[in-house]
């Protein structure tokens, strides 16, 4: 959240060499955030995708100046890697785990006016999400020529998993408030963020071979025969009945 993460944030993430813990610190890291270290006890002096780990998290504030923690550990331990977290100093903790015991959370004391002021601010800003651009973004008309995608996201929102899956950098999306922009001259036409957006909102287009590249949720075969729909599921105005690809 941009609220209370800037260019001054420096994240450790305990639980960094666990599957989840490295997944979303290489994610993070890649995505611009300063992640300077992770803790996971007895692993002192390894690294994960080149980030240091640290037996505690003591350790680590000491060692890199940490103010942020992401926690990645399983439910029974949560509990106390958040407590070791705020003892060491850490400004700001974020627990991703799910299934904490609600014992467990209840002697983990926290300011409750803050606690609603940030879930506020965070549900208005998911919840209501402000129109960035009127029109989505399209090649210049030469460059239709080739393979290429249209993403139909004009509002800013947490979802970013078509920068990730596009393998030649071409989608890029500076914050959770803006929408991607897609380089024309890195995008080829590979279409692979057509399939990993979770909005179904991202088509893929070749002019040249008239085909039309859909994101879906069901299972198609090849040349099967689907319909164009709007949003009150009437079929498209010429009714025509479009070949699937």
């Amino acid at each position: 959240m941009s609220i209370y993460v800037d260019e001054n944030t420096r994240v450790i993430v305990q639980g960094i060499t666990g599957s989840a813990g490295a997944y979303h610190a290489r994610s993070m890291r890649d995505y611009g955030t300063k992640v300077v270290g992770g803790v996971t006890p007895g692993r002192k002096g390894t690294f994960v995708d080149e980030i240091p780990v640290f037996d505690s998290v003591r350790q680590a504030v000491s060692e890199t100046g940490a103010n942020t923690s992401v926690i990645f550990v399983p439910a029974a331990y949560a509990k106390d890697a958040m407590l070791e977290a705020v003892d060491a100093g850490i400004e700001l903790v974020c627990c991703i785990t799910e299934g904490i015991p609600v014992l467990d959370m209840m002697a983990v004391r926290y300011n409750y006016d803050d606690y609603l002021t940030v879930s506020k601010e965070y549900i208005d800003s998911q919840q209501h999400p402000i129109r960035v651009i009127e029109e989505p973004f399209l090649p210049e008309t030469e460059r239709r020529k080739k393979p290429f995608v249209q993403i139909d996201c004009l509002y800013g929102f947490a979802c970013n998993p078509c920068t990730f899956a596009c393998p030649y950098g071409a989608i890029t999306k500076t914050s959770t408030s803006t929408v991607p922009v897609v380089d024309y001259n890195k995008c080829i036409g590979c279409m692979q963020c057509v399939y990993q957006c979770p909005g179904l909102a991202i088509f893929g287009y070749n002019l040249e071979k008239d085909q039309l590249f859909l994101p879906i949720e069901y299972e198609a075969e090849e040349n099967e025969n689907v319909y164009l729909v709007d949003n009150n599921g009437a079929l498209d105005q010429n009714e025509n009945k479009q070949e699937f690809i």
